[in-house]
Parts: C-alpha cells; structure tokens; sequence
C-alpha cells in the first residue's frame, strides 16, 4: 500500500511488482520444465488471495504476460521491485 499509495487495488501481480512475479515466473518455469507437469497454465491454478473475499486468480501465462507488460511500460526495462518503488542492486 505505501508504494502505490492505494488501498483499494491489492492485485500482486497486474502492476511494479518484479519480486513477486519474477520470482514466480522463474520458480514455476523451472519446475515445470524438470517436471513436465503444466498444471500452472491452467486457468485460475494461482490465486492469491488476501481475504477471504479478495481474491486474484492468476495462472502462468497471465502472470508471463504481466512481466512482458511492465517490462514493455517501463524505460530502460527499470521494472519496480516494489511497486513504484527502485532498488539498483534488484537490476
């Protein structure tokens, strides 16, 4: 919330976050590609869930796409590390 300076969008993934979804992008892909098992492309295989009624059903493609989308809207490929937030030593 202090990045963002918003209480209301708690989504991990969508925007600066290069901690969470790169970390995540690299984990999975690796396990996927040493184990075969693709369950992670399926449609809702990822939730992240806040609360109880907040909740972000993601999957690996999504979570791909969103990496792809915050490299391509931020210069020089400076993706947040927290969002809005840049740490030198995280490029």
């Amino acid at each position: 919330m202090a990045g963002k300076f918003n209480a209301h969008d708690w989504d991990p993934i969508k925007k600066d976050n290069i901690m969470v979804t790169g970390y995540i992008l690299q984990a999975i892909g690796i396990y996927q590609a040493n184990t075969g098992d693709d369950r992670y492309t399926k449609p809702g295989s990822m939730t992240f869930e806040i609360t109880d009624s907040i909740k972000f059903p993601y999957d690996l493609n999504q979570v791909a796409a969103a990496v792809h989308r915050n490299m391509d809207e931020n210069d020089y490929c400076l993706y947040p590390c927290e969002p809005n937030w840049l740490y030198t030593p995280c490029k």
